[in-house]
């Protein structure tokens, strides 16, 4: 886990020759080399459940699509013999089905196509497809990959919610008099935005708890209900396409020592921490149609004379991404 999360790539591609092993083995050195994450499925549906790759698709953020040539040998038992790999097709499927239109490279050999550049095969790829880009060889196509992954892929790009450290709400410069349903605060609040990165979707109901806390290697829960969101009347949001909201994670209370959730308990308000320390705060957030995210805050809890009104400071206040 670290403080800056990295885009994953999935790879779709055959894996049936030593040939496309090799070379995928060579793409995953070009990903690893310009810091991204990744994932490739074995072509072997009885090793990879089926589940495993629809997840695995979701949390992804860009699809790399392979499409090999396969001669006829005198190893084909099939007495219909497929020119290219099955099992990517069906992935090529699955992804666009779960809205991968965009944020990909679609990338084919050239002995599968026409003169005209369009592939020879037929069924979905003929129209999933759409001028994919050819390569000659081996080296053509590693060359190709390496110089679309420079220029059209961002590393810190997600297609799904993050969390994202905002200027200024880190703390929010001023204390804010907060009201609920518990009561009336002078509070000062640390707030995260999170980030949609869909362009076709949007996140609807998104939600976010704490989970637990974790202090000198033990956990607890002192409060699982849902967080609130700034600047509105609630504890869910729907966040559109493209968009953001604004998250209220924890605060500290005039005159009161400990640190605080703005939440949906309904009991008077109570702090989740209360004694020095360095802090772990683990949190989860959910969306229709979007993958659960973790995130972690790491924080040191101190006693501080120095403002009568604060008997406590928040230091070195960290937010660390999946």
């Amino acid at each position: 886990m670290s403080n800056i999360r990295k885009a994953k790539v999935f790879i779709s591609c055959g894996q049936g020759t030593k040939r496309e092993t090799t070379i995928v083995k060579k793409v995953i050195t070009i990903l690893e080399k310009n810091k991204f994450k990744f994932y490739v499925a074995r072509e072997d549906q009885s090793l990879v459940p089926i589940l495993t790759i629809i997840d695995e698709l979701r949390t992804s953020d860009y699809f790399l699509f392979i499409d090999f040539y396969r001669p006829k040998t005198s190893n084909n038992n099939s007495e219909i013999h497929m020119p290219v790999s099955l099992f990517s097709h069906q992935e090529l499927a699955l992804a666009y089905e779960l809205g991968f239109k965009e944020n990909v490279i679609l990338i084919q050999e050239k002995k599968l196509q026409n003169n005209e550049g369009s592939p020879k095969i037929g069924g979905f790829l003929k129209y999933a497809l759409t001028n994919p880009i050819s390569f000659k060889d081996n080296k053509d196509l590693l060359k190709k990959i390496e110089g679309l992954i420079k220029k059209k892929w961002d590393v810190n790009y997600s297609r799904n919610l993050i969390p994202i450290k905002r200027r200024n709400e880190w703390p929010l410069s001023k204390p804010i008099m907060y009201s609920n349903h518990t009561g009336q605060y002078l509070i000062k609040v640390w707030r995260i935005g999170v980030k949609n990165g869909r362009s076709d979707v949007a996140a609807i109901r998104t939600l976010c708890i704490l989970d637990y806390v974790e202090f000198d290697g033990n956990k607890n829960d002192p409060d699982r209900s849902n967080l609130k969101w700034a600047g509105q009347m609630g504890y869910e949001k729907t966040i559109l396409p493209n968009d953001y909201g604004v998250l209220d994670i924890f605060s500290i209370h005039s005159k009161k020592q400990g640190i605080f959730l703005q939440s949906a308990k309904d009991t008077p308000r109570q702090p989740i921490i209360f004694n020095n320390g360095e802090y772990t705060l683990h949190f989860k957030l959910y969306s229709q149609n979007f993958p659960l995210v973790k995130f972690k805050v790491k924080l040191i809890l101190q006693y501080d004379q120095r403002e009568e009104n604060w008997p406590q400071i928040v230091k070195n206040v960290q937010l660390f991404t999946d």
